[in-house]
């Protein structure tokens, strides 16, 4: 279809989180009419916005579901008096932030001018549980400013008392097989060749292990996949280990939002996406796919309205949900149907927000980290020193915030709340034994189970950009691609790519796509050594004669 500057194709995407988001702005700025879809009613972001009604939401999401901040915080917002101070706060999804090699993030803002207030994460800790012991050491920044190259910058932590108080005799009899796991870790990548490894299991790779070494990588592993242990597929394991530490040591720097990834990142662009004439529609939940009923290439997209069913037509739909949207979208159309019975889909997995605030501060440590043993929360960070108006709540109240995230099965979370809260509190309590007795107030938010589970499938049963169907695209954190990139890089990506391959339909000229950092110097060599010493043996057992 080529492009008529009097007639410009019409663009339906459906779904406003980042992927959605991505292509919508890159398909307004070279002009094309694109209208953007969005099931809640309140809010765009997906994943990186939620919670109770906000004051920096759309006008529009505020009339549809009210304003928050009553007492006793309606909605999940939480209101309190602390010596003489009172403030409201408000939840989202979760803490975020941009990891360094989020190269296709970074190039989007730039691109459109967008410039998040942000703070760089200083130090991050891995804090133990084994019954009564509780052992933490910092271990982020001595992997990720270390001197030695990777992947021998993990023995920067054996330079930390700390990190060495955590070791007993098991720990170090097992190094041997530490550096075998990791090695393989540099060679393989799943994502671009396209390597599901099914039928290996997580616990291949952490063979000769001790359990507390593999419980540090699993923690790391939890927090950077937003999974369980059950749920962690050891082709995105290694997609993990590769993308945020074992090729490069500034892939583990990360710099916070000073607020909301909704008002820093989401909000901004919404608003370059309106100044380039795209609309946003929320409260708009797609139903099906449709065939034109006006016998033009294309689609119409049947949707349920605040003010009822509507049905949208478009050259072009780019679908940009969540996995299991995705799926019962296709599936459940009868124009689709049958192309996606042959496909697979990751599934979604629950996951929750607690948020402690207490009368006192902690001890001085890393604002942020780990925690793995027998704990039942997974990660946090101590919000007032890394947003202002925590910052400023503490200064006021002599108080101290921290947020903690939870990725546990779905039996977890069918406990009630209050069941959840005393876990956290008292998880909290025995890493921070001077905060007992010293919490105000506590809250759960439960995230509905939409969080990838991120893996890796075979080529012709993985949806990619380019879909079974003509003019119809798919973008998103669950979409097949060769980028080595996670989550909210990989959604930005994918959203580029599917906005390239509707310019390219059109015959317009499609973005950039940045590169990513090659692996540092050692581990490149590595890397080119395992996989060379592959293909030789792999040619030397064909040239083998058959007995």
């Amino acid at each position: 279809m080529a492009f008529d500057p009097e007639n410009p194709p019409e663009i339906i995407v459906v779904g406003a989180g980042l992927a959605g988001l991505t292509a919508a702005l890159h398909l307004a700025e070279r002009g094309l009419p694109v209208r953007l879809l969005e099931a809640d009613a309140l809010y765009a972001g997906g994943r990186m916005w939620g919670g109770a009604p906000h004051p920096s939401a759309p006008l529009a999401g505020r009339e549809a579901r009210g304003a928050a901040g009553q007492a006793g915080g309606e909605g999940g917002a939480v209101t309190f008096t602390l010596r003489g101070h009172t403030q409201t706060f408000y939840p989202e999804h979760g803490m975020h932030g941009l990891w360094n090699n989020y190269q296709n993030v970074r190039a989007t803002l730039e691109r459109f001018r967008v410039a998040p207030d942000i703070v760089p994460a200083r130090e991050q800790a891995w804090i133990h549980a084994e019954g009564e012991r509780v052992l933490w050491a910092e271990v982020g920044r001595l992997i990720s400013y270390a001197t030695l190259p990777p992947p021998l910058h993990y023995l920067e932590l054996f330079g930390s008392h700390r990190f060495l108080g955590m070791l007993g005799l098991r720990d170090w009899l097992a190094l041997p097989w530490v550096w075998r796991s990791l090695l393989l870790a540099v060679a393989l990548d799943p994502f671009e060749r396209v390597i599901p490894l099914e039928g290996q299991a997580l616990e291949d790779f952490f063979q000769g292990w001790s359990p507390r070494l593999r419980a540090m990588f699993v923690g790391l592993a939890r927090s950077g996949l937003a999974s369980y242990d059950d749920q962690i597929t050891l082709a995105a394991f290694l997609a993990a280990l590769r993308f945020y530490s074992v090729l490069r040591r500034d892939s583990l720097r990360f710099v916070y939002f000073t607020r909301n990834a909704g008002t820093e990142l989401i909000n901004p662009l919404v608003e370059r996406l309106q100044e380039r004439a795209g609309e946003l529609l929320l409260g708009h939940t797609a139903e099906a796919l449709l065939a034109r009923p006006d016998g033009r290439p294309g689609w119409g997209v049947r949707v349920t309205t605040p003010r009822g069913p509507r049905t949208f037509l478009a050259d072009h739909v780019v679908l940009a949900v969540d996995a299991p949207a995705a799926e019962r979208l296709l599936l459940e159309s009868e124009a689709t149907r049958a192309g996606a019975a042959g496909l697979r889909w990751p599934a979604g997995l629950p996951n929750g927000t607690v948020r402690i605030w207490f009368d006192r501060p902690p001890r001085d440590g890393p604002e942020g980290g780990i925690f793995t043993g027998d704990f039942s929360v997974d990660n946090f960070f101590w919000l007032e020193r890394i947003q202002p108006e925590f910052a400023a709540w503490a200064r006021a109240t002599g108080g101290s915030a921290i947020e903690m995230h939870l990725y546990r099965p779905p039996q977890f979370f069918a406990q009630p709340d209050a069941a959840i809260l005393a876990q956290a509190v008292q998880d909290l309590y025995r890493a921070y034994p001077e905060l007992r007795g010293h919490a105000v107030h506590q809250m759960l938010q439960r995230n509905p189970a939409v969080q990838t589970r991120l893996t890796v499938y075979p080529a012709q049963h993985w949806l990619g950009v380019t879909t079974p169907w003509p003019a119809l695209w798919a973008c998103g954190d669950w979409v097949r691609g060769p980028w080595p990139a996670l989550f909210i890089e990989r959604a930005c990506v994918s959203g580029l790519e599917a906005a390239n391959a509707v310019l390219g339909a059109a015959g317009l000229d499609p973005f950039p796509v940045a590169a990513y950092d090659p692996p540092e110097w050692l581990a490149g060599r590595i890397q080119s050594w395992m996989l060379g010493g592959r293909a030789w043996f792999r040619a030397r057992a064909g040239r083998r004669p058959s007995r």
